[in-house]
C-alpha cells in the first residue's frame, strides 16, 4: 500500500482535493472557490504524508483572501510594485516597467485581471505595432506582471504566455528612398504630407509627430516631450531649409500640423491606420514598404551626409548612440566607401605623378 493511500481516510485540509490517476495513485490539489467563477489557481500539492504537505497548505491559507472586487488589473499592478520583485530592480529597469505598466493599466486596468485573455493580449500589442520593440516589451512585462499574479489568485491563467512576439528586421528601419519621399510630399494628402517633412526634419515617432504645432517651433528648433521617455522634455535644432520646409505648411499656431480629414489631431495609432490605408490606394502605391518609423532613419541619415557624428546626432533627435548607428549602417558604410575611393584615387595620382617626373628626369639626361 502507498503511502498516498494510507492516509485516505483523513479529512482533507480546506480547499484541497486528489485526483486519482490510471493506477490508483493520488495527486492533491489546492484551488480556492473550485469551481466558482472566481476560483484561484490550481496548485500541485506534494503527497499527503510529506511534511511539505502541510507547510504548503498552511501558507496558501494564511494568504490574504481578496474579494472580486479587488482583484482588477490595476490593483494587480499596485502590489506587484509593494512586492519584493519590484523593489529588487534597479531603477533603470523600474523607469522601463513603468512606461509599459502604464500602457498596460490604461488598457485593462478597470477589468478583472481573471477577465483578460489572450485576444486582448494580442490586440494591445498589434496596437502598439509601430514600434515592434515597444509592443513586444509591452507583452512581455504583462508576462511577467500575470506570472506574478496568477499564484497570489489575481487570475487562474497568464493570458500574455500565448501571445508570440512581432518578429521584425532587428537591423531597424531604413530611409525612404528620395523618389518616395518627393512623391509622398507632392501627391499625399495633406496629413501625411505634413507628416513626412516634420518627421524627416525632426526624426521622431509618430505618436510625438502627432502632438507638434507651430507654437512647439522657437528659439531655432522644435520643443516636444517625448512619450517613449516618459515626457522627458527635448529640444530638436532644425537647420535653416528645414525651418523654410515646415513654415510653408501654413497650420495655425495652436493646431496640430498633423490632423485627420475632419481637423481632428491623430493618435499615432490613428495615423498608422490612416497611413495603411493611404498606401492600398492607387495613388499610395509607389510609397508600399515604406513606414512612419522609416523617417526617423531618414532624419538620421540626412545628419550624417551633413557630417554630424552619431553623438551629435543623438543629442539632436534623444535618441541613443546604438540606435542612431543601427540606423545610420548603410550611409556610414556608404560614406567610408566614398572616403576610401577618393583616398585611392590621390593615392593613384600621387603615384603618376611621381612616374611622370621620373620621365621627365630621364628624358632631360
Amino acid at each position: 500500500m502507498s503511502r498516498s493511500r494510507k492516509f485516505a481516510a483523513v479529512p482533507l485540509p480546506k480547499h484541497v482535493f486528489k485526483i486519482r490517476g490510471r493506477k490508483g495513485q493520488a495527486y492533491y490539489y489546492y484551488q480556492r472557490n473550485r469551481g466558482q467563477k472566481d476560483h484561484g489557481p490550481l496548485i500541485r500539492l506534494p503527497e499527503y504524508d510529506d511534511p511539505e504537505f502541510w507547510a504548503k497548505v498552511k501558507e496558501l491559507n494564511a494568504g490574504p483572501v481578496m474579494t472580486v472586487k479587488e482583484k482588477t488589473v490595476d490593483d494587480m499592478i499596485a502590489k506587484y510594485k509593494l512586492s519584493a520583485e519590484w523593489t529588487g530592480l534597479k531603477p533603470n529597469s523600474q523607469r522601463l516597467y513603468q512606461f509599459r505598466l502604464d500602457t498596460i493599466a490604461l488598457a485593462w486596468g478597470k477589468k478583472l485581471a481573471a477577465d483578460v485573455t489572450p485576444a486582448m493580449v494580442l490586440q494591445l500589442r498589434d496596437h502598439l505595432s509601430e514600434s515592434p520593440s515597444v509592443a513586444n516589451q509591452t507583452v512581455q512585462i504583462a508576462r511577467l506582471l500575470f506570472k506574478w499574479g496568477v499564484p497570489r489568485e489575481f487570475a487562474s491563467t497568464n493570458p500574455a504566455r500565448e501571445v508570440a512576439m512581432i518578429r521584425y528586421d532587428e537591423e531597424g528601419a531604413e530611409p525612404w528612398p528620395e523618389a518616395v519621399y518627393a512623391h509622398v510630399v507632392q501627391n499625399a494628402p495633406k496629413a501625411f504630407k505634413h507628416m513626412a517633412i516634420i518627421g524627416r526634419a525632426t526624426g521622431q515617432r509618430a505618436g510625438d509627430l502627432c502632438k507638434m504645432r507651430p507654437a512647439d517651433k522657437r528659439d531655432g528648433g522644435m520643443n516636444l516631450a517625448i512619450q517613449k521617455l516618459g515626457g522627458k522634455k527635448h529640444w530638436v535644432p532644425l537647420k535653416a531649409s528645414d525651418h523654410q520646409a515646415i513654415d510653408a505648411l501654413e497650420v495655425d499656431m495652436m493646431v496640430p500640423y498633423i490632423t485627420s480629414p475632419t481637423g481632428k489631431r491623430y493618435t499615432a495609432h490613428g495615423l498608422l491606420n490612416a497611413w495603411k490605408a493611404w498606401l492600398s490606394t492607387e495613388a499610395g502605391k509607389p510609397a508600399v514598404g515604406c513606414t512612419i518609423h522609416d523617417l526617423r532613419a531618414m532624419a538620421v541619415c540626412d545628419r550624417r551626409m551633413d557630417g554630424m557624428t552619431h553623438q551629435e546626432i543623438a543629442n539632436d533627435i534623444g535618441m541613443s548612440i546604438g540606435m542612431v548607428s543601427r540606423y545610420s549602417k548603410k550611409i556610414d558604410q556608404k560614406l567610408l566607401g566614398e572616403a576610401t575611393i577618393e583616398k585611392r584615387e590621390r593615392a593613384e595620382n600621387e603615384r603618376l605623378k611621381s612616374k611622370t617626373t621620373e620621365i621627365e628626369n630621364q628624358s632631360a639626361k
